[in-house]
């Protein structure tokens, strides 16, 4: 299923949850990345409410110590990890994920138990229609037009 977004954005939200994971296993683990599509045929409570509808799942786990509840719900402020967890990522990665899920009208949910790690699911609306019929001219270095 497709989705619209910015793939650089996309891209470094991917980057900043492993750079996060990483930091929660010191000592090694397992970071596990994976998509799939999910039809909710009702709003999903989890770290927020998601409202029902089609969505491109990429989701993230850590094998790492997991996060208490009482530092999950606050997972997304800069710099709270940092200063609340010691950890050494900037403190900036997480607030960053937050910001371009939302840019791109998604949802995320976190779910994590202690000693079993955590696992990020971002939910992005996928597209309805199919994609436009695009076509690209490129020009030659002889100046003639190439139609591809």
């Amino acid at each position: 299923m497709p989705m619209c977004g910015s793939k650089i954005h996309l891209h470094r939200i991917v980057i900043n949850l492993i750079m996060a994971a990483m930091d929660t296993m010191p000592n090694g683990g397992t970071i596990t990345v994976m998509t799939y599509h999910s039809h909710l045929y009702a709003p999903l409570q989890g770290y927020e409410e998601i409202s029902k509808g089609d969505y491109a799942v990429p989701a993230i786990s850590n094998s790492g110590g997991g996060v208490s509840w009482k530092h999950i719900k606050h997972i997304f402020e800069p710099f709270y990890m940092s200063k609340q967890m010691k950890t050494s990522g900037s403190g900036v990665e997480l607030a960053v994920v937050w910001g371009v899920v939302k840019d791109h009208n998604g949802y995320v949910d976190v779910h994590s138990e202690k000693d079993r790690g955590i696992t990020f699911r971002l939910y992005f609306p996928v597209m309805k229609n199919d994609l436009p019929e695009v076509t690209l001219k490129m020009i030659a270095s002889t100046n003639e037009s190439i139609d591809q």
